[in-house]
């Protein structure tokens, strides 16, 4: 079982009070003393202080040297500061209605204590912060060496804390036995950064909170099970290397590599989703996704199933471009593909473009099994520039703004039906076979305006 602390090197000399020093005064504290009011509080250098269920309405100062200080339930209106001082040992209950500073003092440990401002701890030897609440500041360790603690509800004695306005920092420090950021709540951001040493480091099970940087941390280092954060960056952010059937999980990122083939089902992706190139293959089936889906020089994007995708899917020079049945936030680009059916779609914010494509395109289409018409709540649909030898068919979408079919080539039959507007129906320069019937409440024109 690994110890939280080891008071190195302190003598601790009791003395019990038998008063109650004058609150108004500084108390100059070496000793142990009970049930106490006190002004502000002096521990002298190579003096050792212990307050048990006392009250302090001022600061307390420890000096340098081998001087020692520790709050046990005790009540502490202003600040703790210590600078090139031996321990600071806060715990069982205390509160701190200001700041804790710790500066060159070699053991910083803060337990199970409420403070009002910041805990911020500089190049200490020792640091436990564990299962505190910081109302409105921030926790910062910065530059310290050896051992870090700041939450480890895995080891003994040291929940995580909660910080309810403030961030985490946990920065250039050079750990030789461990350096643990775990089980801690925040309100703002986590940021590591900079951390080095041979000593494992663990950034884990954190709750957030806006961001949750990770940067420039030596190996080893892990970070998993953060959640909740507004967004994830660096070695904090859990990107899958996505080659196979996976079912249930969640990632932060998702990288199809060149060649490789992935399904998500029932699953979940915070950010973005890269496809790679070659025969690279990639499948969403009732699967959310915060961010974008990117395909380029692919070989299939097929997205289904009720899918969520937060931001747009853009394919380009991908031979096959399927999405069905889903919602998608901003646009669905399609360049360059061979065979595109998008089909059944809401499309919250933005449009639906296919262009530079060829072979076989349906952008809905109810009278081909499966392929309903989509949903444009706030943007266009645009078919351009394609060239089809199978079919090009656009059938059956609601569509807020314009419909554009230009410059469409080809051998097949062309349909624009029964598409509902909307503002604009706009057909130019599509060849022949060619047909226009049966959309409604468009200002059309061209080849597909009304006879």
């Amino acid at each position: 079982m690994r110890k939280l602390f080891v008071l190195a090197g302190a003598v601790i000399a009791v003395f019990l009070a038998t008063a109650s020093p004058a609150a108004a005064q500084t108390f100059t504290c070496n000793g142990v003393f009970t049930a106490q009011t006190l002004g502000d509080v002096v521990v002298p250098r190579d003096g050792t202080c212990t307050l048990i269920n006392s009250t302090v309405t001022g600061d307390v100062q420890v000096f340098r040297g081998n001087t020692y200080f520790e709050a046990d339930n005790t009540d502490i209106g202003d600040d703790v500061e210590a600078n090139n001082s031996l321990t600071v040992y806060i715990h069982n209950g205390s509160t701190v209605g200001g700041s804790v500073r710790a500066f060159d003092t070699f053991q910083a440990f803060v337990f199970d204590s409420t403070v009002t401002g910041r805990i911020q701890v500089i190049k200490s030897q020792q640091t436990n912060v564990c299962g505190n609440t910081v109302v409105n500041g921030d926790i910062k360790v910065d530059r310290s060496t050896h051992d870090i603690l700041v939450g480890d509800p895995l080891a003994v004695g040291c929940a995580g804390n909660t910080v309810q306005a403030g961030d985490i920092k946990v920065t250039d420090n050079d750990v030789d036995s461990e350096l643990v950021v775990r089980g801690n709540t925040v309100f703002d951001d986590l940021e590591v950064i900079g951390n080095r040493g041979p000593a494992a480091k663990f950034v884990e099970n954190n709750a957030g909170g806006d961001d949750l940087k990770c940067f420039r941390n030596t190996e080893p280092f892990s970070a998993s099970g953060n959640t909740g954060w507004d967004e994830k960056s660096g070695q904090c952010e859990d990107v899958l290397e996505c080659d196979g059937v996976l079912t249930g999980v969640t990632a932060d990122r998702v990288v199809v590599g060149d060649d490789r083939a992935c399904t998500l089902i029932n699953s979940t992706v915070a950010g973005d989703v890269r496809v790679g190139s070659g025969l690279a293959y990639f499948e969403a089936s009732n699967t959310d996704i915060g961010g974008n889906v990117r395909a380029s020089n692919s070989q299939t994007v097929y997205i289904h199933d009720g899918s969520t995708i937060g931001e747009s899917v853009r394919s380009y020079k991908t031979a096959q471009a399927f999405i069905f049945d889903s919602s998608v936030d901003d646009n669905i680009e399609i360049t360059r593909a061979q065979q595109v059916n998008i089909c059944g779609n809401t499309v919250v914010m933005g449009d639906i473009r296919v262009n530079n494509s060829t072979s076989d395109i349906l952008v809905g289409d109810p009278l081909a099994v499966g392929c309903a018409g989509n949903a444009v709540q706030q943007g266009d649909i645009e078919v351009e520039d394609n060239t089809v030898d199978v079919e090009l068919v656009i059938r059956g979408n609601t569509i807020f703004d314009d419909l554009d079919v230009f410059d469409n080539d080809g051998t097949a039959a062309k349909f624009v039906e029964n598409n509902l507007g909307g503002d604009d129906l706009r057909c130019a320069r599509n060849s022949q076979p060619f047909t226009a019937a049966g959309n409604t409440g468009f200002d059309a024109s061209g080849q597909c305006a009304a006879l």
